[in-house]
């Protein structure tokens, strides 16, 4: 394979210092609570990758469900490598439609000198709604 997924963080937004340097924010860790579903969220992508050959790698970017749904299929990534060395690919926010409390996976394949790869999964994040409220008599009274 030509690039190598070493980690990755699914967050709400990325930011370019002027630097260079990248700032995550709204990390994931893990979970994703929701406050009722459906639910639109957008998420971006920070991937940490380490290449094993020089010039160009294309990849492919989706997102999918716990039973095979996907959520969204589509961008694709043109990465010039001209060193051997880890380097941070961030990926903008991708919007998401959420139907149910479940497991995303996020995916990739990276173009090889013999056409794509089969896809694979870079990271995970499950999706968890907040309880429904429950209906309250009349006659309670909340006290703090």
């Amino acid at each position: 394979m030509a690039l190598k997924a070493t980690s990755v963080v699914i967050c709400d937004d990325i930011r370019q210092e002027i630097s260079g340097k990248h700032i995550l924010i709204g990390a994931y860790q893990g979970a994703m609570g929701v406050p009722s579903l459906p639910f639109h969220v957008a998420v971006a992508w920070w991937i940490l990758a380490t290449p094993s050959r020089k010039g160009r790698v294309d990849v492919d970017l989706r997102v999918v469900g716990e039973t095979g749904n996907v959520l969204f299929q589509g961008a694709s990534l043109q990465l010039d490598v001209r060193e051997l060395v880890d380097t941070a690919i961030p990926v903008p926010p991708i919007q998401l439609q959420l139907q149910n409390s479940e497991k995303l996976s996020f995916q990739w394949r990276v173009h090889g000198e013999k056409g794509p790869a089969d896809w694979t999964t870079i990271a995970a994040l499950r999706v968890v709604a907040a309880p429904k409220a429950q209906p309250t008599d009349d006659n309670t009274t909340l006290k703090n």
